[in-house]
């Protein structure tokens, strides 16, 4: 999807961004003085700006972005990311809205943000401003002495309950317990303790919202094991209660 064009101008006596008259002489036919409430009868909607600001990062990474917009009318976001800055239709284009949730990081180098103003048939839909900063910072959620036969899913995907929500998931570390010695059913003297197979932890699934692991002996055979595990992650992105895109 590529950048919306700007469909409004800056209006230096109010200095706000205002939406564009779609009106054409054939609309005004028929129009009296009463039917002029205001001055731009058919603003443009949705209303775009796109700031011209671009987000630029020493090299490409998933990030998390905060944005704040003033706006009059139903607001909208869009994050456009791109690897080489030239924005011409090689960027990736996120749209978000007042109900997202789950809301995932952005991944490149270069980032813009378009915030996008409805009329809602009351007061003009103008635009005073956009701002957006970027963090790739992160932090460790961990996992002490767990059992995975207690955690829910399937032997082969074992799922991770976080106790936040996070936006992303960069790394999975998890560690397995050594297994205990059992004694074998044709044991020798001497060889009265064998050690049991060791279980090899796999990543199944790094979604943000329902991690995945699983164990796997060295016959392919899939198994439970006691384990620790950290987990570096990303904050949540999420619509805050002024519609703006926040991270926390």
């Amino acid at each position: 999807m590529a950048i919306p064009s700007n469909n409004g101008y800056f209006n230096s006596v109010t200095e706000q961004i205002e939406p564009n008259n779609s009106d054409t002489w054939a609309d005004l036919s028929g129009v009296t003085w009463a039917d002029w409430v205001r001055w731009n009868r058919d603003p443009a909607s949705p209303h775009y700006y796109t700031s011209p600001e671009i987000i630029a990062l020493d090299a490409e990474a998933n990030v998390s972005i905060r944005i704040t917009g003033d706006c009059v009318g139903d607001k909208t976001f869009q994050v456009h990311a791109s690897t080489s800055g030239l924005f011409q239709g090689e960027e990736t284009t996120t749209t978000i809205t007042r109900t997202d949730t789950n809301i995932p990081v952005f991944t490149g180098q270069f980032f813009r943000v378009t915030i996008i103003a409805e009329f809602n048939q009351a007061d003009l839909n103008v635009i005073r401003g956009v701002n957006a900063t970027a963090t790739n910072r992160t932090f460790e959620i961990e996992f002490r002495n767990v059992d995975s036969s207690s955690l829910g899913g399937t032997i082969s995907a074992r799922e991770l309950v976080l106790p936040r929500t996070i936006s992303n998931i960069e790394r999975i570390h998890v560690t397995p317990f050594a297994p205990d010695g059992y004694v074998a059913l044709d044991y020798i003297a001497n060889d009265y303790f064998e050690t049991a197979t060791p279980a090899y932890a796999g990543i199944v699934s790094k979604q943000a919202s329902e991690p995945k692991i699983t164990f796997v002996k060295d016959d392919g055979t899939y198994t439970d094991a006691i384990f620790d595990a950290v987990l570096i992650v990303q904050p949540e992105q999420f619509i805050n209660e002024d519609g703006d895109l926040d991270v926390r």
